[in-house]
Protein backbone atom coordinates (compact mmCIF):
# COMPACT_ATOMS: atom_id res chain seq x y z
CA UNK A 1 0.00 0.00 0.00
CA UNK A 2 0.45 3.68 -0.96
CA UNK A 3 -0.02 6.54 0.97
CA UNK A 4 -3.44 7.73 -0.21
CA UNK A 5 -5.38 10.81 -0.83
CA UNK A 6 -8.53 11.25 -2.96
CA UNK A 7 -6.55 12.33 -6.28
CA UNK A 8 -4.90 9.00 -5.87
CA UNK A 9 -7.48 7.22 -7.44
CA UNK A 10 -7.66 8.12 -11.41
CA UNK A 11 -8.59 6.48 -14.17
CA UNK A 12 -6.10 4.54 -16.48
CA UNK A 13 -6.22 7.17 -19.19
CA UNK A 14 -5.19 9.59 -16.85
CA UNK A 15 -2.37 7.56 -14.91
CA UNK A 16 -0.67 6.66 -18.34
CA UNK A 17 -0.76 10.47 -19.39
CA UNK A 18 1.35 10.88 -15.60
CA UNK A 19 3.68 8.08 -16.67
CA UNK A 20 4.02 9.24 -20.17
CA UNK A 21 5.17 13.46 -19.22
CA UNK A 22 2.13 14.11 -21.18
CA UNK A 23 3.90 15.73 -23.59
CA UNK A 24 3.67 13.25 -26.59
CA UNK A 25 7.37 13.76 -26.96
CA UNK A 26 9.86 10.38 -26.96
CA UNK A 27 12.02 12.06 -24.92
CA UNK A 28 11.13 14.00 -21.48
CA UNK A 29 13.77 17.04 -20.55
CA UNK A 30 14.83 17.58 -16.85
CA UNK A 31 12.53 19.77 -15.80
CA UNK A 32 9.87 17.47 -17.39
CA UNK A 33 11.54 14.75 -15.33
CA UNK A 34 11.30 17.34 -12.00
CA UNK A 35 7.99 18.39 -12.14
CA UNK A 36 7.00 14.53 -12.63
CA UNK A 37 8.81 13.34 -9.56
CA UNK A 38 7.24 16.33 -7.82
CA UNK A 39 3.61 15.21 -8.65
CA UNK A 40 4.38 11.61 -7.63
CA UNK A 41 6.33 11.85 -4.67
CA UNK A 42 3.60 11.94 -2.39
CA UNK A 43 2.21 8.50 -3.45
CA UNK A 44 5.49 6.99 -3.61
CA UNK A 45 7.23 8.08 0.09
CA UNK A 46 6.00 7.54 3.69
CA UNK A 47 4.10 5.32 5.63
CA UNK A 48 1.10 3.20 5.04
CA UNK A 49 -2.01 4.50 5.60
CA UNK A 50 -3.90 1.33 4.77
CA UNK A 51 -7.06 1.80 7.13
CA UNK A 52 -7.33 5.30 4.99
CA UNK A 53 -7.28 3.43 1.62
CA UNK A 54 -10.09 0.56 2.71
CA UNK A 55 -12.08 3.95 3.96
CA UNK A 56 -12.04 5.51 0.53
CA UNK A 57 -12.50 2.53 -0.82
CA UNK A 58 -15.60 2.55 0.92
CA UNK A 59 -16.94 5.47 -0.20
CA UNK A 60 -16.09 4.48 -3.84
CA UNK A 61 -18.20 1.56 -3.66
CA UNK A 62 -20.60 3.51 -2.10
CA UNK A 63 -21.44 5.50 -4.99
CA UNK A 64 -25.05 4.63 -6.59
CA UNK A 65 -23.72 3.51 -9.55
CA UNK A 66 -22.41 0.74 -8.58
CA UNK A 67 -24.88 -0.51 -6.44
CA UNK A 68 -25.74 -3.90 -9.12
CA UNK A 69 -21.92 -4.23 -9.70
CA UNK A 70 -19.84 -6.97 -8.38
CA UNK A 71 -17.34 -5.26 -6.42
CA UNK A 72 -13.60 -7.06 -5.56
CA UNK A 73 -11.56 -4.90 -3.26
CA UNK A 74 -7.72 -6.04 -3.81
CA UNK A 75 -5.22 -5.30 -0.87
CA UNK A 76 -1.50 -6.00 -1.87
CA UNK A 77 0.21 -5.47 1.76
CA UNK A 78 3.13 -6.43 4.14
CA UNK A 79 0.06 -6.33 6.71
CA UNK A 80 1.67 -3.39 8.70
CA UNK A 81 -0.41 -0.38 8.14
CA UNK A 82 0.58 2.93 10.13
CA UNK A 83 -2.69 4.01 10.32
CA UNK A 84 -4.21 2.26 12.89
CA UNK A 85 -5.72 -1.53 13.13
CA UNK A 86 -9.34 -1.16 12.77
CA UNK A 87 -10.13 -2.22 9.08
CA UNK A 88 -13.91 -1.06 8.11
CA UNK A 89 -14.14 -4.76 6.61
CA UNK A 90 -17.79 -4.55 8.19
CA UNK A 91 -19.17 -1.42 6.42
CA UNK A 92 -17.30 -2.91 3.10
CA UNK A 93 -19.43 -5.93 3.46
CA UNK A 94 -22.25 -4.51 3.69
CA UNK A 95 -21.60 -3.06 0.55
CA UNK A 96 -21.24 -6.07 -1.39
CA UNK A 97 -17.64 -5.93 -1.52
CA UNK A 98 -15.64 -8.73 -1.40
CA UNK A 99 -12.01 -8.46 0.07
CA UNK A 100 -9.29 -10.49 -1.55
CA UNK A 101 -6.05 -10.03 0.70
CA UNK A 102 -2.37 -10.88 -0.62
CA UNK A 103 0.30 -10.73 1.69
CA UNK A 104 3.48 -9.43 0.90
CA UNK A 105 6.17 -11.58 2.70
CA UNK A 106 10.49 -12.19 2.27
CA UNK A 107 9.66 -15.23 4.17
CA UNK A 108 9.95 -18.36 2.22
CA UNK A 109 6.50 -20.37 1.92
CA UNK A 110 5.93 -24.25 2.29
CA UNK A 111 2.88 -24.22 -0.03
CA UNK A 112 3.00 -20.61 -1.69
CA UNK A 113 0.03 -21.66 -3.97
CA UNK A 114 -3.01 -22.32 -1.02
CA UNK A 115 -6.04 -21.07 0.16
CA UNK A 116 -6.68 -21.54 3.58
CA UNK A 117 -10.05 -22.17 5.94
CA UNK A 118 -8.64 -21.09 9.17
CA UNK A 119 -6.14 -18.98 10.80
CA UNK A 120 -2.57 -20.83 11.62
CA UNK A 121 -1.35 -19.77 14.74
CA UNK A 122 1.98 -19.84 13.89
CA UNK A 123 2.11 -17.06 11.36
CA UNK A 124 3.36 -13.82 12.01
CA UNK A 125 1.24 -11.24 13.18
CA UNK A 126 1.11 -9.01 10.09
CA UNK A 127 -0.42 -12.30 7.86
CA UNK A 128 -2.97 -12.80 10.87
CA UNK A 129 -4.20 -9.34 9.94
CA UNK A 130 -4.40 -9.91 6.34
CA UNK A 131 -6.19 -13.45 7.17
CA UNK A 132 -8.44 -11.78 9.42
CA UNK A 133 -9.35 -8.87 6.63
CA UNK A 134 -10.14 -11.30 3.98
CA UNK A 135 -13.73 -12.47 2.77
CA UNK A 136 -15.14 -16.21 3.17
CA UNK A 137 -16.73 -17.83 0.14
CA UNK A 138 -18.71 -20.91 0.89
CA UNK A 139 -16.33 -24.07 -0.70
CA UNK A 140 -18.75 -25.41 -3.35
CA UNK A 141 -19.06 -21.58 -4.67
CA UNK A 142 -15.59 -21.17 -5.23
CA UNK A 143 -14.08 -22.34 -8.73
CA UNK A 144 -12.03 -24.73 -7.63
CA UNK A 145 -11.28 -26.86 -10.83
CA UNK A 146 -9.32 -23.39 -11.98
CA UNK A 147 -7.44 -23.42 -8.85
CA UNK A 148 -6.62 -27.19 -9.21
CA UNK A 149 -5.53 -26.77 -12.71
CA UNK A 150 -3.24 -24.51 -11.85
CA UNK A 151 -1.89 -26.88 -8.68
CA UNK A 152 -3.08 -24.75 -5.90
CA UNK A 153 -4.13 -26.46 -2.86
CA UNK A 154 -7.77 -25.24 -1.20
CA UNK A 155 -8.69 -26.08 2.19
CA UNK A 156 -11.96 -27.31 2.40
CA UNK A 157 -12.62 -27.34 6.56
CA UNK A 158 -16.13 -26.57 7.69
CA UNK A 159 -16.50 -25.84 4.09
CA UNK A 160 -15.38 -21.91 4.11
CA UNK A 161 -12.45 -20.83 2.27
CA UNK A 162 -10.63 -17.53 3.26
CA UNK A 163 -9.71 -15.35 0.04
CA UNK A 164 -6.28 -14.68 1.74
CA UNK A 165 -2.94 -15.60 -0.13
CA UNK A 166 0.87 -15.12 0.94
CA UNK A 167 3.09 -14.55 -2.00
CA UNK A 168 6.68 -14.40 -1.65
CA UNK A 169 7.31 -13.99 -6.01
CA UNK A 170 6.09 -11.69 -8.38
CA UNK A 171 5.25 -14.31 -10.64
CA UNK A 172 2.43 -15.65 -7.58
CA UNK A 173 1.62 -12.11 -7.36
CA UNK A 174 0.52 -12.10 -11.15
CA UNK A 175 -1.61 -15.05 -10.85
CA UNK A 176 -3.22 -14.07 -7.70
CA UNK A 177 -4.65 -11.31 -9.24
CA UNK A 178 -5.56 -13.45 -12.32
CA UNK A 179 -6.74 -15.96 -9.84
CA UNK A 180 -9.18 -12.64 -8.41
CA UNK A 181 -10.15 -11.62 -11.02
CA UNK A 182 -11.37 -14.82 -13.18
CA UNK A 183 -12.73 -16.67 -10.09
CA UNK A 184 -13.56 -14.44 -7.03
CA UNK A 185 -15.78 -12.43 -9.04
CA UNK A 186 -17.76 -15.57 -10.99
CA UNK A 187 -18.93 -17.32 -8.13
CA UNK A 188 -20.58 -20.06 -10.15
CA UNK A 189 -22.21 -22.84 -8.34
CA UNK A 190 -19.13 -26.20 -8.63
CA UNK A 191 -21.44 -27.68 -11.03
CA UNK A 192 -21.88 -24.90 -12.64
CA UNK A 193 -18.17 -24.50 -13.02
CA UNK A 194 -17.53 -27.96 -14.15
CA UNK A 195 -19.72 -27.84 -16.90
CA UNK A 196 -18.49 -24.55 -18.06
CA UNK A 197 -15.14 -25.62 -17.69
CA UNK A 198 -16.35 -28.52 -20.39
CA UNK A 199 -17.80 -26.51 -22.59
CA UNK A 200 -14.77 -24.33 -22.23
CA UNK A 201 -12.61 -26.84 -24.29
CA UNK A 202 -15.74 -27.37 -26.76
CA UNK A 203 -16.18 -23.92 -27.63
CA UNK A 204 -12.20 -23.48 -27.40
CA UNK A 205 -11.77 -26.29 -29.85
CA UNK A 206 -14.35 -24.89 -32.27
CA UNK A 207 -12.94 -21.55 -32.31
CA UNK A 208 -9.27 -22.33 -32.62
CA UNK A 209 -10.39 -24.53 -35.62
CA UNK A 210 -12.44 -21.86 -37.27
CA UNK A 211 -10.44 -20.56 -40.25
CA UNK A 212 -10.15 -17.11 -41.52
CA UNK A 213 -12.28 -17.54 -44.85
CA UNK A 214 -11.90 -15.66 -48.18
CA UNK A 215 -14.97 -12.82 -48.81
CA UNK A 216 -16.30 -12.93 -52.39
CA UNK A 217 -16.43 -9.18 -53.70
CA UNK A 218 -17.51 -6.60 -51.32
CA UNK A 219 -19.13 -9.05 -48.38
CA UNK A 220 -16.47 -8.79 -45.17
CA UNK A 221 -19.73 -7.85 -43.53
CA UNK A 222 -21.33 -11.44 -44.68
CA UNK A 223 -17.90 -13.20 -43.73
CA UNK A 224 -17.52 -11.45 -40.23
CA UNK A 225 -21.63 -11.35 -39.11
CA UNK A 226 -21.81 -15.77 -40.41
CA UNK A 227 -18.59 -16.33 -38.30
CA UNK A 228 -19.96 -15.25 -34.61
CA UNK A 229 -23.16 -16.28 -35.63
CA UNK A 230 -21.91 -20.24 -36.77
CA UNK A 231 -19.60 -19.78 -33.63
CA UNK A 232 -22.84 -17.99 -31.09
CA UNK A 233 -25.07 -21.52 -32.09
CA UNK A 234 -22.19 -23.78 -31.78
CA UNK A 235 -22.03 -22.76 -27.76
CA UNK A 236 -25.44 -24.43 -27.36
CA UNK A 237 -25.08 -27.60 -26.95
CA UNK A 238 -28.23 -30.12 -28.23
CA UNK A 239 -29.26 -27.05 -30.34
CA UNK A 240 -32.84 -26.92 -31.87
CA UNK A 241 -32.63 -26.68 -35.50
CA UNK A 242 -29.29 -28.31 -35.89
CA UNK A 243 -25.92 -25.69 -36.24
CA UNK A 244 -26.31 -23.67 -39.34
CA UNK A 245 -22.50 -23.88 -40.93
CA UNK A 246 -20.90 -20.55 -41.99
CA UNK A 247 -20.86 -20.99 -45.69
CA UNK A 248 -25.12 -21.39 -45.53
CA UNK A 249 -25.06 -18.51 -43.55
CA UNK A 250 -22.54 -16.77 -45.45
CA UNK A 251 -24.40 -17.29 -48.69
CA UNK A 252 -27.71 -17.01 -47.01
CA UNK A 253 -26.92 -12.68 -45.93
CA UNK A 254 -25.18 -12.67 -49.82
CA UNK A 255 -28.51 -13.25 -51.41
CA UNK A 256 -30.75 -10.91 -49.07
CA UNK A 257 -28.52 -8.01 -48.85
CA UNK A 258 -25.93 -8.22 -51.90
CA UNK A 259 -22.58 -8.25 -52.68
CA UNK A 260 -21.65 -4.75 -52.31
CA UNK A 261 -20.82 -2.85 -48.73
CA UNK A 262 -23.26 -2.49 -46.38
CA UNK A 263 -23.92 -2.05 -42.93
CA UNK A 264 -22.64 -4.74 -40.67
CA UNK A 265 -24.58 -3.83 -37.96
CA UNK A 266 -27.77 -3.50 -39.57
CA UNK A 267 -27.30 -6.96 -41.05
CA UNK A 268 -26.79 -8.34 -37.77
CA UNK A 269 -29.89 -6.33 -35.90
CA UNK A 270 -32.61 -7.64 -38.71
CA UNK A 271 -30.63 -11.86 -39.09
CA UNK A 272 -30.09 -12.67 -35.49
CA UNK A 273 -33.37 -13.10 -34.01
CA UNK A 274 -33.75 -15.56 -36.59
CA UNK A 275 -31.44 -17.55 -35.19
CA UNK A 276 -33.06 -16.84 -31.67
CA UNK A 277 -29.95 -14.40 -31.30
CA UNK A 278 -29.49 -11.34 -29.84
CA UNK A 279 -26.84 -8.41 -30.31
CA UNK A 280 -25.86 -5.10 -29.40
CA UNK A 281 -22.75 -2.33 -29.80
CA UNK A 282 -20.43 -2.41 -27.22
CA UNK A 283 -17.28 -0.80 -26.27
CA UNK A 284 -14.07 -2.07 -26.35
CA UNK A 285 -14.01 -3.53 -22.68
CA UNK A 286 -17.17 -4.91 -23.54
CA UNK A 287 -16.13 -6.33 -26.51
CA UNK A 288 -12.80 -8.01 -24.28
CA UNK A 289 -15.42 -9.09 -21.87
CA UNK A 290 -17.53 -11.24 -24.72
CA UNK A 291 -13.97 -12.37 -25.71
CA UNK A 292 -13.70 -13.73 -21.89
CA UNK A 293 -16.98 -15.65 -22.53
CA UNK A 294 -15.76 -17.73 -25.22
CA UNK A 295 -17.77 -14.74 -27.91
CA UNK A 296 -15.93 -13.88 -31.02
CA UNK A 297 -17.30 -10.34 -31.48
CA UNK A 298 -18.04 -8.53 -34.86
CA UNK A 299 -15.21 -5.18 -35.33
CA UNK A 300 -15.78 -2.60 -37.95
CA UNK A 301 -13.60 0.01 -38.82
CA UNK A 302 -12.80 2.58 -41.63
CA UNK A 303 -9.36 3.76 -42.86
CA UNK A 304 -8.29 6.52 -45.22
CA UNK A 305 -6.83 6.07 -48.28
CA UNK A 306 -3.35 6.52 -47.09
CA UNK A 307 -3.80 4.41 -43.98
CA UNK A 308 -4.72 1.62 -45.80
CA UNK A 309 -1.62 1.75 -47.99
CA UNK A 310 0.01 1.75 -44.38
CA UNK A 311 -2.44 -0.93 -43.25
CA UNK A 312 -1.12 -3.40 -46.22
CA UNK A 313 2.45 -2.46 -46.21
CA UNK A 314 2.96 -2.82 -41.84
CA UNK A 315 1.02 -6.84 -42.38
CA UNK A 316 3.20 -7.41 -45.31
CA UNK A 317 6.35 -6.59 -43.94
CA UNK A 318 5.70 -7.90 -40.39
CA UNK A 319 2.54 -9.93 -40.51
CA UNK A 320 2.84 -11.11 -36.94
CA UNK A 321 3.24 -7.39 -35.78
CA UNK A 322 1.40 -5.12 -33.59
CA UNK A 323 0.07 -2.34 -35.66
CA UNK A 324 0.40 1.10 -33.94
CA UNK A 325 -1.35 4.35 -34.28
CA UNK A 326 2.02 6.30 -35.15
CA UNK A 327 2.75 3.98 -37.97
CA UNK A 328 -0.73 3.65 -39.34
CA UNK A 329 -0.86 7.62 -39.55
CA UNK A 330 3.01 7.97 -40.81
CA UNK A 331 2.18 8.53 -44.26
CA UNK A 332 0.33 11.10 -45.86
CA UNK A 333 0.27 10.66 -49.47
CA UNK A 334 -2.75 8.29 -50.69
CA UNK A 335 -2.94 5.51 -53.31
CA UNK A 336 -5.70 3.73 -52.51
CA UNK A 337 -9.47 4.77 -51.43
CA UNK A 338 -10.83 5.08 -48.14
CA UNK A 339 -13.32 2.50 -47.06
CA UNK A 340 -14.76 0.61 -44.55
CA UNK A 341 -13.74 -3.09 -43.28
CA UNK A 342 -15.14 -5.40 -41.02
CA UNK A 343 -13.61 -8.49 -38.98
CA UNK A 344 -13.76 -10.23 -35.99
CA UNK A 345 -12.05 -9.73 -33.23
CA UNK A 346 -10.86 -13.37 -31.43
CA UNK A 347 -9.07 -12.46 -28.83
CA UNK A 348 -6.90 -10.19 -26.91
CA UNK A 349 -3.74 -10.29 -24.14
CA UNK A 350 -1.88 -7.26 -22.28
CA UNK A 351 -0.46 -6.37 -25.76
CA UNK A 352 -2.86 -6.73 -28.28
CA UNK A 353 -5.95 -7.54 -29.66
CA UNK A 354 -6.32 -10.31 -32.11
CA UNK A 355 -8.99 -9.61 -35.29
CA UNK A 356 -9.63 -12.57 -38.19
CA UNK A 357 -10.17 -10.90 -41.44
CA UNK A 358 -11.87 -12.10 -44.73
CA UNK A 359 -8.86 -12.42 -47.15
CA UNK A 360 -7.81 -16.15 -47.12
CA UNK A 361 -4.95 -17.54 -44.25
CA UNK A 362 -2.40 -16.50 -46.82
CA UNK A 363 -2.41 -12.91 -45.45
CA UNK A 364 -1.08 -11.84 -42.62
CA UNK A 365 -0.81 -14.95 -39.74
CA UNK A 366 -3.02 -17.20 -41.51
CA UNK A 367 -5.59 -14.27 -42.10
CA UNK A 368 -5.27 -13.26 -38.44
CA UNK A 369 -3.86 -9.60 -37.83
CA UNK A 370 -2.67 -7.87 -34.58
CA UNK A 371 -3.60 -4.13 -33.32
CA UNK A 372 -2.04 -2.29 -30.24
CA UNK A 373 -5.61 -1.47 -29.07
CA UNK A 374 -9.05 -0.48 -30.21
CA UNK A 375 -7.93 2.71 -30.98
CA UNK A 376 -5.51 2.17 -33.22
CA UNK A 377 -8.48 1.75 -35.94
CA UNK A 378 -11.10 3.14 -33.95
CA UNK A 379 -12.86 -0.35 -34.14
CA UNK A 380 -16.77 -0.03 -33.07
CA UNK A 381 -18.09 -3.36 -31.64
CA UNK A 382 -21.22 -5.81 -31.85
CA UNK A 383 -21.57 -8.54 -29.62
CA UNK A 384 -23.85 -11.44 -30.82
CA UNK A 385 -24.91 -13.47 -27.94
CA UNK A 386 -27.91 -15.72 -26.52
CA UNK A 387 -29.84 -15.86 -22.82
CA UNK A 388 -31.38 -19.02 -21.29
CA UNK A 389 -34.46 -16.70 -22.33
CA UNK A 390 -33.36 -17.75 -26.13
CA UNK A 391 -33.06 -21.55 -25.19
CA UNK A 392 -36.05 -23.58 -25.64
CA UNK A 393 -37.00 -26.15 -23.10
CA UNK A 394 -35.27 -28.70 -25.05
CA UNK A 395 -31.97 -27.00 -24.80
CA UNK A 396 -32.20 -26.39 -21.01
CA UNK A 397 -32.54 -29.74 -20.30
CA UNK A 398 -30.20 -30.90 -22.45
CA UNK A 399 -27.47 -28.49 -20.83
CA UNK A 400 -28.85 -29.62 -17.11
CA UNK A 401 -28.79 -33.30 -18.05
CA UNK A 402 -25.15 -33.15 -19.08
CA UNK A 403 -23.64 -32.15 -15.89
CA UNK A 404 -23.69 -35.60 -14.96
CA UNK A 405 -21.47 -36.78 -18.06
CA UNK A 406 -19.45 -33.43 -17.36
CA UNK A 407 -18.07 -34.34 -13.40
CA UNK A 408 -16.32 -37.72 -14.65
CA UNK A 409 -14.92 -36.23 -17.49
CA UNK A 410 -13.68 -33.06 -16.28
CA UNK A 411 -11.96 -35.44 -13.20
CA UNK A 412 -10.42 -37.38 -15.53
CA UNK A 413 -9.23 -34.93 -17.73
CA UNK A 414 -7.53 -33.10 -14.32
CA UNK A 415 -4.16 -34.87 -14.87
CA UNK A 416 -2.80 -33.55 -11.83
CA UNK A 417 -5.06 -34.83 -9.62
CA UNK A 418 -4.83 -38.97 -11.74
CA UNK A 419 -0.96 -38.86 -11.09
CA UNK A 420 -0.56 -37.70 -7.91
CA UNK A 421 0.53 -39.49 -4.88
CA UNK A 422 -0.32 -39.19 -1.42
CA UNK A 423 1.35 -40.74 1.44
CA UNK A 424 -1.02 -42.49 3.67
CA UNK A 425 -0.61 -41.03 7.26
CA UNK A 426 -1.16 -44.64 8.83
CA UNK A 427 1.01 -46.80 6.95
CA UNK A 428 3.28 -44.18 5.17
CA UNK A 429 2.67 -46.23 1.79
CA UNK A 430 2.40 -43.86 -0.97
CA UNK A 431 -0.22 -44.59 -3.31
CA UNK A 432 -2.57 -42.37 -6.05
CA UNK A 433 -5.04 -40.14 -4.89
CA UNK A 434 -7.74 -41.69 -7.03
CA UNK A 435 -7.41 -44.66 -5.39
CA UNK A 436 -7.96 -43.41 -2.33
CA UNK A 437 -11.97 -44.59 -1.39
CA UNK A 438 -14.71 -43.35 0.63
CA UNK A 439 -15.47 -39.77 2.09
CA UNK A 440 -14.05 -37.50 3.51
CA UNK A 441 -14.46 -37.83 7.46
CA UNK A 442 -13.09 -41.53 6.27
CA UNK A 443 -10.88 -41.90 3.61
CA UNK A 444 -9.93 -45.71 3.21
CA UNK A 445 -6.08 -46.30 1.93
CA UNK A 446 -5.79 -48.72 -0.81
CA UNK A 447 -2.24 -49.69 0.55
CA UNK A 448 -3.12 -50.83 4.26
CA UNK A 449 -7.08 -51.05 4.08
CA UNK A 450 -7.37 -48.58 6.98
CA UNK A 451 -9.29 -45.20 7.09
CA UNK A 452 -8.08 -41.49 8.57
CA UNK A 453 -9.99 -38.46 8.59
CA UNK A 454 -9.02 -36.72 5.15
CA UNK A 455 -10.27 -32.88 6.08
CA UNK A 456 -7.89 -33.10 9.01
CA UNK A 457 -5.26 -34.27 6.37
CA UNK A 458 -6.40 -31.67 4.04
CA UNK A 459 -4.26 -31.78 0.26
CA UNK A 460 -5.37 -33.61 -2.74
CA UNK A 461 -7.18 -36.50 -1.20
CA UNK A 462 -9.39 -34.41 0.02
CA UNK A 463 -10.05 -32.59 -2.79
CA UNK A 464 -10.50 -35.87 -4.83
CA UNK A 465 -13.00 -37.38 -2.68
CA UNK A 466 -15.07 -34.01 -2.31
CA UNK A 467 -15.37 -34.10 -6.27
CA UNK A 468 -16.15 -37.43 -6.23
CA UNK A 469 -18.88 -37.16 -3.49
CA UNK A 470 -20.41 -34.39 -5.81
CA UNK A 471 -20.79 -37.19 -8.54
CA UNK A 472 -22.52 -39.12 -6.00
CA UNK A 473 -24.99 -37.08 -5.08
CA UNK A 474 -26.05 -35.65 -8.20
CA UNK A 475 -26.53 -39.37 -9.39
CA UNK A 476 -28.46 -39.96 -6.53
CA UNK A 477 -30.58 -37.58 -6.96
Amino acid sequence: MVPVRKAAIMSVQSASDILHAGTGKKEVDKKRVDELLEAVEPYIYGGTPLIQAMRHSGDLFSHSEFANHKKLLFILSDGQPTDGRDPPVQQLSDLGVTIVSCFITREGLPDPRRLYSLLNERWEEPAKFMFNMSSIVTTQNLPRTVFVKKKWKIDIENNETRLFFQVNDPDVIKEVCDMARKCVLTQDALSDVLSSVDLDLYINETNDKFRAKEQHGETCYANASAAVMHLAMNRIRGRDGGYPNFFELREKLIAKYGNKSTSTEKVLKEICPEYRLQCQTVNAIGAMEAISAKRPVVATFHLTGAQWDQFGKFYEINPRGILTRSYLDSKRVSKSDAGGHAVVLTSYDADSLRLMSSWGDDWADQGFFRVQNSDVLGLKFVDVFWTPNDLSEKEKKTYKQHGNEVFTKLIKSLKGIQVVKYKCPLCAVESKVVDFTGHLLKAKCPACGRTFNASEEGGDVALNLYLMSLIRDDKSQ
